[in-house]
């Protein structure tokens, strides 16, 4: 079973939840700016890490590698509800017998129109 963990993208830096309750400080329980859902992007933690090991969150600009290293496919990392997972560049599914490198994000890097 996957891990449940997201991040939020808000003030031009993401703020990491593993824990419930740490999702309750970050929109209101301490002395600094208050936030909204709406003032933040949600990100969710796919279950996956890349090549490094970094964790793989929706968002994240990737490539994935194939066996022939001159050919790669590059994309962002979406949900999709109709497929009740994680996709990315062509609709092609994420799984663990992958290699999966990211080289950004949507929020800090020029993302690829997908």
């Amino acid at each position: 079973m996957r891990e449940i963990k997201f991040r939020a993208w808000s003030h031009n830096s993401f703020i990491y939840f593993s824990k419930p309750e740490d999702f309750k400080w970050f929109f209101g329980g301490f002395d600094g700016p208050e936030r909204t859902l709406t003032d933040c992007k949600l990100n969710q933690y796919t279950g996956l890490k890349d090549k490094n090991g970094k964790e793989i969150y929706e968002g994240d600009i990737i490539y994935h590698h194939h066996s022939d290293k001159e050919y790669r496919l590059q994309g962002i990392v979406k949900f999709e509800v109709k497929w009740s997972g994680f996709y990315f560049a062509e609709n092609r599914g994420m799984n663990t017998n992958t290699v999966y490198e990211i080289i950004g994000n949507i929020y800090e890097d020029n993302a690829p129109t997908q």
